[in-house]
């Protein structure tokens, strides 16, 4: 098992309820309210948010790098940073369905993580850009 795989359960309760980041889309009309996400959903959220975050800084420095060896090594955390916000969405959205059995659903994240489903096919295309329909 890798050393990430390893330490996430660590890196998860390392996250104090002050650092949690609140999606910020409000309840929507057709939304059916179906609870709140449990801590670790949360943590996984904002977990992720942060690797995307970091992932973006590492890019930006990337491309004001001079020094072209720093500059792969910039790129290289980019991409492990992007692969893991990637891995931390997929299992933030397996905790939100698991929680509220809604495998058959679309579901949504909302303030104050609000879990909804609706009977939209699909969330809109800036909804899942954003990962906020799972």
């Amino acid at each position: 098992m890798s050393t990430w795989m390893k330490l996430l359960p660590l890196e998860l309760d390392s996250i104090s309820g002050d650092q949690i980041i609140n999606p910020n889309y409000l309840v929507e009309k057709d939304d059916h309210v179906v609870g709140t996400a449990s801590d670790m959903v949360q943590k996984l959220f904002t977990l992720g948010k942060m690797m995307q975050k970091d992932a973006a800084q590492m890019e930006l420095d990337a491309k004001f790098c001079s020094n072209l060896e720093e500059q792969v090594g910039l790129l290289a955390k980019y991409n492990e940073l992007q692969a893991k916000a990637a891995v931390l969405k997929e299992l933030f959205w397996i905790g939100v369905r698991d929680e509220f059995a809604l495998w058959n659903k679309s579901v949504g994240i909302r303030i104050d993580y609000t879990v909804v489903w609706n009977d939209k096919d699909e969330m809109p295309p800036i909804a899942r850009m954003f990962g906020l329909g799972g």
